[in-house]
């Protein structure tokens, strides 16, 4: 009798196993580490900047290698299984050389934490970021991470947020830097530095 029930889970094992495809198997971009599963998805990470801890897994902010020696800048959700660390969902931009910070918006995303602003901050002088989003009377204040000359910027959003932002760097005696409108519908930035 023991040998049936035997015989009968490993037939239900197989069973489910071919259902889903072999989903409960580990994926091949599946890390022991958190950097190794996005080198195993295929991106490149010079630097970690900062890892963000949420449900699920982390957020991470990173610089990766683009051609011919470039970097750029790069965050994603990194989700942690069974198996150890798999690639979720992120995206990258290169830098404006205009503005003293870049920015990037990733929409809402089932099982991934966003929607979330993030950027590098160029200038030195930028202490604080603001993004205010469109019809909205208040703005969210971004957390800045790392050190010397990698610091990035991040805010998550509430679900209904986006995809229009003003986004402003301000110094540390709230002096406004620079400022940014985006328009993530339409592709369109306006970018401006106050004159002194």
């Amino acid at each position: 009798m023991r040998k049936v029930w035997i015989i009968i889970s490993l037939a239900v094992l197989v069973v489910l196993l071919i259902t889903f495809n072999g989903s409960f198997l580990p994926n091949h971009s599946t890390g022991n580490i958190v950097e190794e599963a996005i080198q195993k998805s295929g991106r490149n990470v010079t630097k970690v900047v900062h890892t963000e801890e949420v449900k699920g897994g982390v957020v991470v902010f990173y610089k990766k290698s683009v051609g011919n020696g470039g970097e750029s800048n790069a965050s994603g959700y990194v989700k942690k299984t069974l198996w150890g660390w798999e690639w979720g969902w992120g995206g990258e931009h290169s830098d404006s050389a205009s503005m003293g910070f870049s920015a990037q918006y990733f929409p809402y995303s089932k099982g991934a934490p966003f929607p979330l602003v993030f950027g590098e901050i160029k200038d030195q002088q930028i202490q604080q970021i603001k993004v205010l989003e469109k019809d909205r009377t208040n703005d969210k204040e971004a957390k800045i991470v790392g050190k010397g000359t990698d610091l990035m910027w991040f805010v998550f959003l509430d679900k209904s947020e986006g995809p229009n932002f003003t986004i402003t760097g301000l110094s540390s005696e709230g002096t406004t830097l620079y400022s940014e409108t985006i328009n993530t519908n339409g592709s369109s930035v306006t970018s401006t530095k106050p004159v002194p």
